[in-house]
C-alpha cells in the first residue's frame, strides 16, 4: 500500500528531487553567471583574436545554462528565482534572453579586448 502511494505522490514545484536537478539548479543562477563574468572579463583582457579557445569556453557556458535550464524545467520541479512554480513560458523567455545578452556581451567583450584595449 505504501508503494502504491508513494507512486502517486506528485512532486511539489521547487522540491529538489535529485542531485542533477540540484546541480542543474546550481548551473544557471550561481556558477554560470560567475563563469561568464570570468571569462568576459578575461576576453576582454586578452587581446588573442576573435574565436579563441576561451570563446569556446564561454559559449559551452552559454549552452550549458540553458541546457541545465531546461533539465531543471523538465524534472517537474522547476521554479523562477524567485521561488515561483516555472512553466514553459518561463524557459523560452529565459533562454532567448540570455541567448541575445550573451551574444551581445562576448561582441563588446570580444570588441574592447581585441580593438580599444589591446
Amino acid at each position: 500500500m505504501t508503494a502504491e502511494l508513494n507512486k502517486n505522490e506528485q512532486v511539489a514545484p521547487g522540491h529538489i528531487t535529485s542531485i542533477g536537478v540540484l546541480c542543474s539548479r546550481l548551473m544557471w543562477t550561481v556558477f554560470g553567471p560567475l563563469l561568464f563574468a570570468f571569462l568576459v572579463y578575461t576576453i576582454a583582457a586578452n587581446s588573442s583574436g576573435w574565436f579563441t579557445s576561451i570563446d569556446a569556453c564561454y559559449a559551452a557556458v552559454l549552452i550549458a545554462m540553458i541546457a541545465c535550464r531546461w533539465h531543471e524545467q523538465r524534472s517537474g520541479s522547476a521554479t523562477t528565482i524567485s521561488g515561483q512554480p516555472a512553466t514553459q513560458a518561463h524557459f523560452r523567455r529565459y533562454a532567448v534572453i540570455l541567448a541575445l545578452l550573451g551574444m551581445t556581451v562576448w561582441l563588446i567583450s570580444n570588441i574592447l579586448g581585441n580593438h580599444l584595449l589591446g
